[in-house]
């Protein structure tokens, strides 16, 4: 599929995928983003309902949604729904306001969170609360 795009940098950075991202910022020319890592899956209806409002609303920057914590058989843990976590696959973001701020890699594992709340502190933000994410 041509709207979907795989790069690797050729080594393991060692840097919990912030270097990949950065790359991927500076070289991504779609009017959206959003990062998905090998162990975590979007649910069918991901893209679309995460890019509606966005379209919908040019005001906003990005939207989050729920994302639920699996086992590797599939088994839902307890307290799955993460709250009070923004994982790096709960994310669609406007690329342009992405790019503003770059990738917060920085801050090492955490990242990601930095990252989406910077994002945040410049930019209007919608969620849904359905869970769109599995994490593994």
């Amino acid at each position: 599929d041509a709207r979907r795009r795989y790069s690797a940098l050729g080594r393991h950075a060692g840097d919990w995928g912030n270097t990949i991202r950065q790359h991927l910022l500076c070289n991504v020319t779609t009017p959206y983003v959003c990062f998905l890592d090998d162990d975590d899956e979007y649910l069918p209806d991901y893209l679309a309902t995460m890019i509606a409002p966005l379209e919908a609303d040019p005001n906003l920057g990005f939207t989050i949604c729920a994302m639920r914590r699996l086992f590797r058989g599939g088994e839902i843990l307890p307290g799955a729904l993460t709250v009070g976590y923004i994982g790096t696959p709960q994310v669609v973001a406007r690329t342009p306001l992405l790019q503003q701020i770059g990738w917060q890699g920085q801050h090492g594992y955490c990242a990601d969170g930095h990252t989406y709340v910077a994002l945040a502190t410049k930019n209007q933000w919608t969620s849904t609360p359905e869970a769109l994410v599995n994490a593994y």
